[in-house]
């Protein structure tokens, strides 16, 4: 189970996760679970490290086209 949550509406996403993704994959789900209710993310908060974090707003960008 994958958790997101909106900080400012404290709005939770359960996303489910059958197999451990990648960070395309993960980049992926979030454009099309989040990105369509809350719009273009302003940060990210993960606790993977500073090195996942950049590859998946790199990962996100690209899939937006930016």
């Amino acid at each position: 189970m994958w958790v997101a949550v909106d900080r400012l509406s404290e709005m939770r996403h359960y996303i489910p996760c059958h197999t451990m993704m990648d960070v395309s994959e993960q980049a992926e789900v979030i454009v099309k679970q989040l990105v369509c209710i809350h719009g273009l993310l302003i940060t990210i908060m993960s606790d993977l490290g500073p090195q996942f974090t950049v590859t998946f707003w790199g990962r996100i960008c690209s899939r937006l086209g930016m």
